[in-house]
C-alpha cells in the first residue's frame, strides 16, 4: 500500500511536472507569438505612419503645385479667350469683305446693264432721228401732201421727244 501511494504520488509528480512543463512551454510559445504580433503591429503602425506621412507630403506637394500652376492656368485661359476673340473678329472681317465683294459685283452688273440699255436707247434715238430726216425730206422733196407729212413729222418728233425723255430719265436712274 505504501508502494501504491508512492507510485501514485510519483505519477502525480510526473503528471504535475508534465503539466507544468506543458504550461511553461505553452506560455513561452504564447509569449513568443504575442511578441511576434506586437512586432508586426509596430511594423504596420510604422508603415501606416509612413504611408500617412507620404500621403501628407503628396497633398502638400499637390497644393504647392496647384498654387504655382494657378496663375499659369489663369494666364493660359485668358490667352485662349483672347485668341478666340481675335478669331471671331477675323471671321467677321472676312464675312464683311465677302459681302462687300458681292455688293461690288452686283453694282458692276447693274452698271453693265445700264450701259447696254443706254446703248439700245441711243440706237433707237438715232433711228428715229433718221426717220424724221427722211420724213422731212420726203415731205419737202417728193411733194407728199403737206397735212400727211406734218402729221408724220409730229409723230416722229413725239417719238424722238419720248425717247429723249426716256434716255435722260434712264441715265438719271443709273447714276
Amino acid at each position: 500500500m505504501a508502494s501504491e501511494v508512492v507510485v501514485s504520488f510519483g505519477w502525480g509528480v510526473v503528471i504535475s511536472g508534465a503539466m507544468t512543463f506543458i504550461t511553461a512551454f505553452l506560455g513561452l510559445l504564447l509569449t513568443y507569438k504575442k511578441n511576434e504580433l506586437d512586432a508586426e503591429l509596430a511594423r504596420n503602425k510604422d508603415a501606416r505612419e509612413a504611408a500617412e506621412s507620404i500621403a501628407g507630403r503628396r497633398r502638400i506637394a499637390d497644393a504647392i503645385r496647384q498654387e504655382m500652376l494657378g496663375p499659369h492656368r489663369a494666364a493660359v485661359a485668358a490667352e485662349r479667350r483672347t485668341a478666340n476673340d481675335l478669331q471671331r473678329s477675323l471671321d467677321q472681317a472676312r464675312e464683311s469683305a465677302e459681302n462687300f465683294r458681292l455688293r461690288a459685283e452686283g453694282a458692276e452688273r447693274r452698271a453693265v446693264l445700264a450701259e447696254t440699255e443706254r446703248d439700245a436707247l441711243q440706237t433707237a434715238l438715232d433711228e428715229a432721228l433718221e426717220r424724221e430726216r427722211v420724213a422731212e425730206r420726203g415731205a419737202a422733196g417728193l411733194g407728199v401732201r403737206a397735212g400727211h407729212a406734218e402729221r408724220q413729222l409730229r409723230e416722229m418728233r413725239g417719238i424722238v421727244r419720248r425717247l429723249r425723255q426716256e434716255g435722260s430719265g434712264e441715265s438719271q436712274r443709273t447714276i
